[in-house]
């Protein structure tokens, strides 16, 4: 009986002992997230269908359009730029390059029910006249485009350029119109 006993319970030894080998180790824990959600708003320029092709950014919130060459007279403006004369004949003193672009502005997380946007010149130019919309943009001060702008509809913006004929000495037409939706 002794030998029944000692074999039983080696065997109930041996038995809890591979149990316990099998056994997988655990652990537990847990992560807590916090952050504070801040209102936003983006805007970005999108190719308009009836206007050029931007040349890069399209989509983004800092889009290019090279016209390539322009010019009043016997130049083919770009697809989808128009040129016009300010007047007919020997009355015009200027002409205007001109393409619908469009704007998007998104928001999220923000009461706001609409926005205000402005245009302003990187630059100073004292020889061209820069438009957005039919508003001059000028490089001294910030033009008001929209007061209440509908969020999340792309708008259709003339960008247009006019351009002296007494303006001979600067042939490079460059600059930077920088746009700013705020929310109202």
């Amino acid at each position: 009986m002794k030998k029944l006993l000692f074999s039983t319970l080696l065997s109930v030894a041996f038995m809890t002992t591979l149990s316990k080998l099998d056994a997988q180790p655990t652990s537990s824990g847990s992560f807590g997230m916090t952050g504070t959600i801040d209102p936003s708003i983006c805007l970005t320029f999108i190719a308009d269908g009836s206007g050029a092709t931007l040349t890069s950014g399209g989509g983004t919130g800092t889009a290019t359009l090279a016209l390539g060459h322009i010019a009043a007279y016997g130049e083919t403006p770009p697809t989808n730029v128009t040129n016009t004369l300010n007047a007919s004949g020997a009355s015009a003193t200027s002409f205007k390059v001109s393409t619908p672009v469009d704007v998007l502005v998104m928001e999220a997380n923000t009461a706001s029910a609409n926005y205000t946007l402005t245009a302003e010149l990187n630059s100073v130019d004292s020889t061209n006249t820069w438009s957005v919309g039919g508003h001059e943009v000028t490089g001294a001060s910030a033009a008001q485009i929209t007061a209440t702008g509908a969020y999340g509809t792309a708008v259709s913006y003339a960008f247009a350029v006019s351009i002296p004929f007494s303006n001979t000495a600067s042939l490079s037409l460059s600059n930077t119109i920088n746009f700013v939706a705020t929310a109202n």
